[in-house]
């Protein structure tokens, strides 16, 4: 009784310890993109960082399609595009900028730093007779594109209208937990 007991106590312990270093690992990723200020866009946070701390950050947290992954990065790869936002007292970090040489390619990663979760978006202009775009938004937290945060939803629009494409339609396509694929009208 008392040597199952030992045992059982033990595995306990590990157990809470593995989650607690664990969330500890996430916690300093979102505290280190929230504090960062060696990079001061995208281009030079996934280019000049040896480390890799934030596309690392955006594997871990966006996605598992390389596909959507690769596209979202390359959709922020112009040079010195746009700075890094930092809104509500560094609660909300936006990242956004569009692809080198092909700017109709745009990305997006929107920070919530007290709820720790990303989201990403990347969009491309279609090349069609109604003028559209194309529009994939990527969230490993969210299971369907209606539970996506209004926080989020409202800086997509500022983007969008930044950009000049609000006024234009898009084919959506929302890429949420566990990587399931859902086409909004």
């Amino acid at each position: 009784g008392r040597v199952v007991f030992r045992i059982m106590k033990k595995l306990l312990a590990i157990i809470v310890l593995s989650l607690l270093w664990s969330n500890v690992g996430s916690t300093s990723e979102f505290e280190w993109i929230k504090n960062q200020t060696e990079f001061e866009d995208s281009n030079r946070l996934l280019q000049w960082d040896k480390n890799k701390r934030f596309e690392n950050f955006l594997r871990a947290n966006i996605t598992k399609k390389e596909f959507h992954l690769a596209n979202l990065m390359e959709s922020m790869s112009k040079p010195k595009e746009n700075p890094i936002k930092y809104l509500d007292n560094k609660r909300y970090v936006i990242i956004a900028s569009c692809m080198y040489k092909f700017c109709t390619q745009k990305g997006l990663v929107f920070i919530d730093t007290i709820n720790q979760e990303i989201i990403g978006a990347y969009l491309w202009e279609e090349q069609d007779e109604k003028n559209s775009i194309g529009l994939v938004i990527l969230s490993k937290k969210h299971e369907t594109y209606n539970k996506l945060p209004k926080t989020f939803l409202k800086t997509l629009e500022d983007w969008k209208k930044e950009n000049n494409l609000d006024q234009r339609p898009a084919n959506i396509e929302f890429v949420g937990k566990n990587d399931n694929v859902q086409k909004i009208e």
